[in-house]
């Protein structure tokens, strides 16, 4: 029978240590940043589904496949990361250009 979480000595690999009740919590810099990047990109895949025929006929054409709305989502952000991207690094590269960064 496996051992419950945290049961384990706290010395031991493995074992789960109580967070000290005096320290606050701590959480990465980048996690408002990512999850800020990942919301927009959803509600802009989201957006183009519902307004744009292109997008919706793929969409139509996916769904005769088989594919799921959040499968088709992943493949709409993604192929919307796939374009963006070269976009912004040229912007990136003209405003170095001007030295307005």
């Amino acid at each position: 029978m496996p051992r419950a979480r945290g049961t384990t000595c706290s010395g031991c690999p493995g074992s789960v240590d109580e967070p000290d009740k005096n320290e606050p919590r701590r959480r990465p810099e980048n996690v408002g940043i990512e999850t800020d990047s990942v919301t927009r990109s959803a509600l802009f895949a989201n957006n183009r589904l519902i307004h744009d025929a292109e997008t919706r006929a793929y969409a139509d054409r996916r769904t005769a496949e088989g594919l799921s709305r959040k499968e088709i989502l992943r493949c709409l952000k993604r192929h919307l990361a796939r374009r963006l991207y070269p976009l912004l690094l040229a912007d990136l590269t003209d405003a170095a250009a001007l030295d307005l960064t």
